[in-house]
């Protein structure tokens, strides 16, 4: 076992020991490697925070965002929202296509939020028959043509590209 030194000024203690086990007084005051207890207050850990190798969940609450008749010019009325939580969102259309019709592989919507873009492209039936695709480049696709003043109906939940 090592020695443990603590140097003296004048006869007085003036220094602390050297070896971290042997200083007095810090329970209470530092984070111990092992062994259970609770640390208080708001830390900022700005490179991720992890337990045992895995990202622990960062985000606070949920984002979301609304795509409609303002955002995106093939909604006629009706709301495509998506939530996300994490790693995980939540894909929920309920619209109606402008008075025309909508061929196969055009995009309801052109450009998604970052936060919301798929890891991997996913299907949506909206219909019995039709179809989009969420796509991973960040696009929402008509799989099959949509017709015009028709509303359409789906949900799907996938992990997002953008990881927390």
């Amino acid at each position: 076992m090592t020695k443990i030194m603590q140097l003296k000024e004048d006869g007085e203690y003036k220094y602390i020991k050297t070896h971290a086990d042997a200083i007095d007084g810090v329970d209470g005051k530092l984070v111990k490697a092992f062994g259970n207890e609770t640390v208080a207050g708001t830390k900022n850990f700005q490179d991720g925070v992890q337990s045992k190798g895995k990202n622990v969940l960062t985000q606070n609450g949920t984002q979301t965002y609304d795509h409609t008749n303002a955002t995106d010019s093939v909604i006629q009325s009706g709301t495509i929202r998506f939530i996300r939580y994490g790693d995980l969102v939540l894909v929920n259309f309920n619209f109606q296509c402008r008075n025309s019709q909508v061929a196969s592989g055009t995009s309801i919507i052109g450009s998604l939020e970052a936060d919301v873009i798929p890891a991997n492209s996913i299907q949506v039936d909206v219909t019995l028959d039709k179809a989009l695709t969420v796509d991973a480049s960040g696009k929402v696709v008509a799989l099959w043509g949509l017709n015009a003043n028709s509303y359409y109906a789906g949900s799907a939940m996938y992990f997002a590209k953008n990881k927390l």
